[in-house]
């Protein structure tokens, strides 16, 4: 059977929004850029009489990334300094509405860095972030820290 082929998702096409703690980012500004890392932690098990390894072990996963917006107001901001829990969402999709979504259940702010810019440029907000599981007993997603969810046809 031939693989299903979808359009291209792309940053200008395929991510319309990105959503903090459910309410979408882009009602109250705009997002310059998001980076996100997912590290496994695989570690290499060593043994006797073996050359190379004799397996690989799972270690911690350890999920961060970057929001990069513009500086509209101090509501992200407070996250950072009152230590809040907040959730992310970040749907990647093609034109058809084929794609994935990247949900975060309980990330927490690590990091904020405002530029301000000089004349004729913007004021911007770099927040940095950690994954971490959820802890609301009773989720679906108790005790995941990333849920990707395939969404389309």
């Amino acid at each position: 059977t031939a693989s299903q082929s979808f359009t291209v998702a792309n940053a200008t096409q395929g991510i319309f929004d990105i959503f903090e703690n459910g309410a979408s980012i882009s009602a109250t500004t705009y997002i310059k850029s998001a980076d996100l890392s997912i590290d496994n932690g695989l570690r290499a098990q060593d043994a006797v009489g073996i050359y190379g390894n004799a397996g690989i072990a799972s270690g911690t996963m350890n999920l961060t990334g970057k929001l990069e917006v513009y500086f509209a107001d101090a509501a992200m901001f407070s996250k950072l300094a009152n230590n809040s829990n907040s959730s992310l969402s970040i749907p990647i999709l093609d034109v058809d509405g084929n794609g994935y979504i990247y949900y975060f259940p309980r990330i927490k702010y690590s990091a904020a860095k405002v530029a301000v810019g000089g004349l004729d440029q913007d004021n911007m907000l770099s927040m940095e972030w950690r994954a971490l599981p959820d802890a609301t007993v009773g989720s679906p997603t108790f005790g995941k820290a990333v849920v990707i969810y395939r969404v389309g046809v």
